[in-house]
């Protein structure tokens, strides 16, 4: 049988320690959400309007966009975070506009068919392309595109290239801690595959001593500014515009993002 690939291992088989990961961001959710909402109305996507959070994680965007009266599917491949999402939208009471699904984005189309046509926004925020190949994340915003409406919005965050190789150097090990969690990351970048390959292992903190409970290796296609503008226009959709954060700040090599919004 072959070796389960690394987001599976992460997402799956260690989803309780992958959401208490993901969780480290809810801090900056609302302000995203904000930020998002003033795309949509410049994009003319209004509430009401269908939107598609693809690897939605835990539901911490999802969940804020149906709050605001979106009517949003979130799509991710963790068992364990869609069932928090589910929890805390249905504590809401905003079941009605959020469904969470657990599924491999790799076969969003196959799984999502019956909404075919009807998004008017899709988003794909905090690193959800480069698990595979180029080709994979070709066929992932081509299956995007079958299931976007008209004019639909896309709105794809991932890590920049170029931030990588310029200050990767300096900041080859991460550490965190939550709750009685510690992460400890190695990281490095391999420029000729453009790869950000790491290795995550999971500790917790037992007295003074930390119990390990995982290790993961993981590898992130990087992509530069222009390759990811190629690779959503050969995906089909038209090129819209570029920025290094949700306020429009331009790319350049000191800032770690690129968003990339496109439209059908």
């Amino acid at each position: 049988m072959p070796e389960r690939h690394w987001i599976e291992q992460l997402a799956i088989d260690h989803g309780d320690l992958h959401l208490e990961y993901l969780k480290q961001a809810e801090g900056r959710a609302p302000d995203d959400v904000e930020l998002l909402e003033k795309l949509f109305l410049d994009f003319d996507v209004h509430r009401g309007d269908e939107v598609l959070d693809l690897c939605c994680g835990y539901g911490r965007l999802s969940i804020r966009l149906a709050d605001k009266g979106y009517r949003v599917t979130g799509l991710d491949i963790s068992p364990t975070s869609i069932e928090y999402g589910r929890r805390w939208a249905e504590g809401m009471k905003i079941g009605d506009r959020v469904e969470f699904i657990v599924g491999d984005v790799r076969d969003v189309l196959k799984i999502l068919s019956y909404k075919r046509e009807r998004y008017k926004a899709i988003i794909s925020m905090f690193d959800s392309l480069g698990y595979c190949d180029d080709e994979t994340d070709r066929s992932i915003l081509i299956q995007s595109h079958e299931l976007a409406s008209k004019n639909c919005l896309l709105v794809l965050e991932v890590g920049n290239r170029d931030f990588l190789v310029k200050h990767l150097e300096d900041q080859p090990f991460e550490s965190s801690e939550f709750d009685d969690l510690r992460l400890k990351v190695s990281r490095k970048f391999d420029i000729e595959k453009s790869r950000f390959e790491q290795v995550w292992k999971f500790y917790r903190i037992e007295g003074d001593i930390p119990k390990p409970l995982a290790t993961i290796p993981s590898s992130i296609r990087a992509y530069s500014l222009h390759e990811l503008i190629e690779l959503v226009g050969l995906a089909g959709w038209k090129f819209m515009s570029s920025c290094g954060t949700l306020d429009m700040k331009p790319v350049n090599a000191d800032v770690n993002r690129i968003i990339i919004l496109g439209r059908k």
